[in-house]
C-alpha cells in the first residue's frame, strides 16, 4: 500500500510541476543560442566558443566569440562580429589566438577597405591587428611558432572582379574560368624588439585553384591544404595537396577520389593528416551513396588508412587525442554518441554518456592534459557546451555555457522513437514522435508530418531552436509530430542510405539512368498508416499538415526543386507563392492558416 501511495504522490508532484511551467512560445524558441565551433587551448586552461543568436532589432545574427576560463568558469566577450568562415585557432604555445571580424564593421577603419587579421594575447589581453589586403583570407594557419602565420586569399584584384562581374552571369560564360578561381599564399612574420612590434608579409606562391583549409605539418616542413570550387560538379576539384616549403615549386596531390575532404587535423607526431570524407553528388555516372567517414594519410609515404572500424553509422566530427588516436562523434539512428579509437586497426569504443546528440568536440593538444570540450542536447535538454577533464566524466559533465537556460524553464513536449515495418520488403524504419506537453502517449491527436532534408541527413534526439529543427515547437501547439528517418537517411549504414525501391515517379530519361528507384515516399506513407492502425489518428483526421523541405535525398537526385510554395488543404490550393522556392509571404501564410485550417 505504501508503494502505491508513493507512486501516486510522485505522479501528483510531477503533474503539478509540469502545469506550473510556462508554455514555450515561438519567439522564445527562435531566440535560442546556437554554438558553431569550439577550440580548447593546448593546456585546456581556456576554451574559445563561437555562439550565434538572432538580433531582431537589427535584423541580423550576432556571431560572438567568447573566451572561457575552464577552471574559474569566467568568460570574456572577444567580439560580437566574428567572421564565421574562419574558425579561431590557438598558437602553438597557447598564448595567442587569431580571428577575423566581419568586413562591414571594418569599413570605418580604412577608406580603402583593408581587411585585418586579429591576434589576441591572453596574457596582456591586447589585440594585434595585421592588415592582410582588401579581401578576407580563405584560410589561415599558424607557423612553427607564435611569430609566424600563413594565409591564403583570392588572387584577383577588385579591378579584375569588376571587369568580370557582368560576364559571369551570362549562361554561356557561367562555367568558364573566372579571375576569382585562383589563390595566393602568403607568410606573416612578427618581430617584437624593444617592445616594438613589426610585421612583414611575404608572397610565397600563386595557386591555380581556390583553397578551403590550410594546415602546417612542421615535422615534414609542408603546408597541406584542400582545393575547393564554387561549382560542385567535378569531384576532382575537391582534393588535398601538399606544398614543400623547402622548394615551393613542389606541389603534390595527396588524394584522388570522388569525395570531399574537410576538417584537416594533424596527429600528435605531426606525420599523419586526418580528414573527414563526404560523398559528392555526380553530374553523371553512378551516385556515390556513402556515409561520412574518417581517413588519415601518412605524410611520409602517402599511405591512406580508414578509421571507424566496426562502426556502421555516420561520422559527424572528430578530434585528435593527445595520447594518440581520435575521439569520434558518430551517429547511429537518432543518437550521436562519443567514441574512442586508438589505432586504425582497432575497433571504435563507445564512451557511455547521456542519450541524445553530441555536437562539436575539441581536445587539448598537450600530452599532459586529457581534457575535452563538447556540445550536447537531447529531446528535453537544450544545446549547451560542456567541459570535462577526462573522458570518464561524461555522465557528470557540467555546462560551461547557459545560453539556452530559458528552454529548461518551459513546458517542453516529450518524444520517443517510433518504428514500423515497410509493407513490401519488411525493412524496419524508424523515426521520432513528438507529443504535445502533458499528452505523452495519448491517442487521436492531430498529425503533423515533418520531413528532414538531405541527402544523408537525419532527424535526431536533440533540442535546438532554429528554423529547421522546429518539431518541438509544433508539438507545443498541440500536434503529434512525426519525423520519419526514411531510406536515404544517414546513420543507418550505407545499405540503408541507398536502398530505394520503386514508388512510381522515377524520371524516364537516359540522363537519370544511373539513379536507382527509391522508396522515400513509400516509407513515409507506411508510417502514417501504422499510426492510424494504432489509434494515434483517426480516419477523419489523417494528416492535418505535411511539411517537406524538398531538400531530401529524393529531390537532390532528381533535381526536384519546387518552383513555387503551395499550401494544399482538403484537395484545394489555399496558397500559391511566387516563382522560386523561397518566394512567399510569411504574414500571408499565417493569415491563411489561421482563417482556413
Amino acid at each position: 500500500m505504501k508503494c502505491y501511495l508513493l507512486v501516486l504522490v510522485l505522479a501528483y508532484f510531477q503533474c503539478f510541476s509540469t502545469e506550473r511551467l510556462q508554455k514555450l512560445t515561438i519567439d522564445e524558441f527562435l531566440n535560442s543560442t546556437q554554438y558553431k565551433s569550439l577550440s580548447l587551448s593546448p593546456d585546456a586552461d581556456y576554451l574559445l566558443v563561437h555562439s550565434l543568436r538572432p538580433v531582431w532589432e537589427s535584423n541580423q545574427y550576432e556571431d560572438a566569440l567568447w573566451l572561457h576560463q575552464t577552471k574559474t568558469r569566467q568568460k570574456k566577450l572577444i567580439t560580437s562580429q566574428l567572421h564565421s568562415n574562419i574558425k579561431p585557432k590557438w598558437s602553438p604555445t597557447g598564448t595567442w589566438f587569431y580571428y577575423l571580424v566581419n568586413a562591414v564593421n571594418e569599413r570605418s577603419q580604412s577608406s580603402n577597405n583593408e581587411k585585418y587579421l586579429h591576434l589576441y594575447n591572453i596574457i596582456s589581453e591586447e589585440t594585434l591587428l595585421i592588415e592582410v589586403g582588401i579581401q578576407n583570407p580563405l584560410a589561415i594557419t599558424w607557423g612553427n611558432d607564435d611569430n609566424s602565420l600563413y594565409f591564403i586569399s583570392i588572387a584577383s584584384s577588385q579591378e579584375d572582379n569588376k571587369m568580370n562581374e557582368n560576364e559571369w552571369k551570362d549562361v554561356v560564360q557561367y562555367r568558364q574560368r573566372k579571375p576569382t578561381d585562383s589563390s595566393t599564399l602568403c607568410r606573416i612574420d612578427i618581430k617584437n624588439k624593444d617592445q616594438k612590434i613589426s610585421v612583414k608579409i611575404t608572397t610565397i606562391i600563386n595557386i591555380d585553384f581556390l583553397v578551403g583549409e590550410l594546415l602546417l605539418a612542421p615535422a615534414e616542413n609542408k603546408l597541406v591544404f584542400t582545393s575547393v570550387s564554387a561549382l560542385v560538379e567535378n569531384p576532382h576539384d575537391f582534393e588535398i595537396y601538399a606544398l614543400d616549403l623547402r622548394n615551393v615549386s613542389l606541389l603534390s596531390k595527396l588524394t584522388d577520389n570522388k569525395v570531399v575532404e574537410q576538417n584537416l587535423q594533424l596527429s600528435p607526431d605531426g606525420k599523419h593528416l586526418f580528414f573527414e570524407i563526404n560523398s559528392i553528388e555526380p553530374t553523371g555516372g553512378k551516385y556515390n551513396d556513402k556515409q561520412n567517414a574518417l581517413d588519415s594519410i601518412d605524410l611520409t609515404n602517402g599511405k591512406i588508412e580508414h578509421w571507424g572500424k566496426g562502426f556502421n553509422g555516420n561520422i559527424i566530427s572528430y578530434t585528435i587525442r593527445s595520447q594518440g588516436g581520435v575521439y569520434i562523434l558518430g551517429q547511429l539512428g537518432i543518437n550521436v554518441q562519443l567514441y574512442v579509437q586508438q589505432l586504425s586497426s582497432k575497433y571504435v569504443m563507445l564512451q557511455h554518456g547521456w542519450e541524445g546528440t553530441y555536437q562539436l568536440v575539441s581536445s587539448a593538444s598537450s600530452p599532459h592534459s586529457l581534457s575535452i570540450a563538447f556540445g550536447h542536447s537531447s529531446f528535453e535538454r537544450p544545446f549547451e557546451i560542456y567541459f570535462i577533464e577526462h573522458i570518464n566524466q561524461l555522465y557528470v559533465a557540467k555546462a560551461i555555457t547557459c545560453g539556452n537556460q530559458l528552454l529548461r524553464e518551459r513546458n517542453l513536449p516529450r518524444a520517443k522513437i517510433y518504428r514500423w515495418i515497410n509493407s513490401e520488403d519488411d525493412r524496419i524504419i524508424e523515426g521520432i514522435l513528438h507529443y504535445p506537453p502533458g499528452k505523452f502517449g495519448c491517442k487521436n491527436l492531430p498529425l503533423f508530418v515533418l520531413i528532414h532534408g538531405g541527402p544523408n541527413a537525419a532527424s535526431l534526439n536533440m533540442l535546438i531552436g532554429d528554423y529547421y529543427s522546429w518539431a518541438p515547437l509544433a508539438a507545443t501547439e498541440g500536434w503529434l509530430v512525426l519525423e520519419p528517418n526514411y531510406r536515404g537517411t544517414g546513420g543507418y549504414g550505407d545499405e540503408f542510405l541507398k536502398a530505394h525501391a520503386s514508388d512510381g515517379w522515377k524520371f524516364d530519361h537516359p540522363q537519370f539512368s544511373f539513379i536507382a528507384n527509391h522508396q522515400d515516399i513509400k516509407d513515409r506513407l507506411d508510417a502514417v498508416k501504422i499510426l492510424m492502425d494504432m489509434g494515434n489518428i483517426t480516419e477523419e483526421n489523417k494528416i492535418d499538415v505535411y511539411c517537406d523541405t524538398m531538400d531530401d535525398h529524393t529531390n537532390h537526385l532528381f533535381y526536384g526543386w519546387p518552383e513555387r510554395f503551395y499550401i494544399l488543404y482538403d484537395e484545394k490550393i489555399l496558397y500559391r507563392g511566387g516563382e522560386g522556392p523561397h518566394e512567399y509571404s510569411v504574414p500571408s501564410l499565417a493569415y491563411i492558416l489561421k482563417h482556413n485550417i
